[in-house]
């Protein structure tokens, strides 16, 4: 059976927005940009531009921390302000992720 695309993933998920797939094994980064977001004026220029900033944070070297939150924060910037407050997300410390 193969892997599921970074597609089947989003649509599973009832993606809107924006979804990344980062793999540890070969290191390397998949985005997928929903039809509202491409609805809010995100286009193909952006989205070249937003794999480019994702990958740059995926070497095969090492993956960054931080590589999905570059990419949240390009889209944030490069698309008109919404008219009610995104739900704000907590994450677990630092300390939690490395036990």
């Amino acid at each position: 059976m193969r892997p599921k695309s970074v597609q089947d993933r989003a649509h599973e998920s009832n993606v809107n927005g924006v979804y990344f797939m980062i793999h540890a094994s070969p290191p390397h980064a998949d985005v997928f940009i929903g039809e509202a977001l491409r609805g809010e004026g995100f286009d193909e220029k952006q989205l070249a531009q937003l794999l480019e900033l994702v990958e740059r944070a995926v070497s095969p070297e090492r993956i960054r921390p931080g590589a999905c939150w570059k990419g949240v924060r390009f889209v944030a910037r490069s698309t008109p302000p919404r008219k009610a407050p995104c739900p704000r997300i907590r994450l677990p410390s630092r300390e939690t992720v490395a036990k």
